[in-house]
């Protein structure tokens, strides 16, 4: 009885403990390395992001149809834009903000929605519903604010994406954020 009792108070920890330090593969975020995708999944999911595999690829699929109607290609899941974008909606959550990230290297759009989880197909329809709003030409950045999250969704030399999710500290809200690269809504130039 007496070597069982000791097993638990001294060398259960020992081993939980050691568990935890893992085999010596540091590929946990901490250490500032995406994660891996999941095991059937082949988009990495950043540590607290609050959605789904299935979810990427549907967001992916309509962001492809959208690039498409102006002749461009698809966006590809960048593991390193999702760590970021997800650091971003953390902070924004864990602040009680709402606002682009200072001096980015990356292009940025931001959707808050108060109520139930949403999703980024959901956060790319109300992005994309900024088209109705823009007219392709030289001064298409002069109503900047009505069109910037469709531009950066359809931005000619734009790449990669990468998005993150976050609830915000007591209350029944929630914040996508995508980072996107290379950024877009240069003004002097045309988006597509």
């Amino acid at each position: 009885m007496k070597k069982i009792f000791l097993f638990f108070i001294f060398i259960a920890p020992m081993l939980f403990l050691s568990c935890l330090g893992g085999d010596g593969d540091d590929t946990d975020v901490s250490f500032g390395i995406p994660n891996p995708p999941l095991p059937n999944c082949e988009y990495c999911i950043p540590q607290g992001a609050l959605f789904t595999c299935e979810e990427i690829k549907d967001a992916l699929n309509r962001i492809k149809q959208i690039r498409a109607e102006v002749g461009l290609p698809p966006l590809e899941w960048d593991c390193q834009l999702a760590e970021a974008a997800q650091r971003w909606a953390e902070y924004l959550a864990e602040h009680g903000l709402f606002e682009h990230e200072p001096n980015s290297p990356y292009g940025e759009n931001l959707y808050m929605v108060y109520g139930s989880i949403p999703t980024l197909v959901e956060a790319i329809e109300d992005w994309y519903e900024e088209k109705k709003n823009f007219k392709l030409g030289a001064d298409w950045c002069k109503n900047f604010q009505e069109v910037g999250h469709y531009t950066q969704l359809v931005w000619k030399d734009t790449t990669k994406i990468g998005c993150g999710m976050a609830k915000y500290k007591g209350k029944n809200a929630y914040v996508i954020v995508c980072k996107f690269y290379p950024p877009g809504n240069i003004c002097n130039e045309l988006p597509f």
